[in-house]
């Protein structure tokens, strides 16, 4: 027979895990992995190969990291072949 269980959250400590530097150097680790993807997976166009940038911080939450890219095309690429979007799926295993 299953007993009643509590579990009561520390708010502060769960805050102060999500904003350390390991967890924001992992968030990183995994957005260069799906940077790295993307790249391999760069569709051929006439303007040259993109360029992703692996960005990070710790933010009023939690840390955090994201990808983007300057290039003219990016945009354009992404929303028709997403390589960007087929990366972060690829990296969620």
């Amino acid at each position: 027979m299953a007993k009643n269980v509590r579990i009561e959250l520390d708010h502060g400590g769960m805050d102060a895990l999500l904003k350390r530097k390991s967890v924001q150097n992992m968030c990183e680790r995994i957005a260069k992995r799906i940077a790295a993807t993307a790249a391999a997976n760069d569709p051929k166009h006439e303007s040259g190969p993109i360029e992703y940038f692996v960005h990070s911080k710790v933010g009023r939450g939690r840390a955090f990291a994201w990808v983007s890219s300057r290039h003219p095309m990016g945009g354009h690429l992404e929303s028709k072949h997403r390589p960007l979007g087929k990366a972060t799926r690829a990296a969620r295993g």
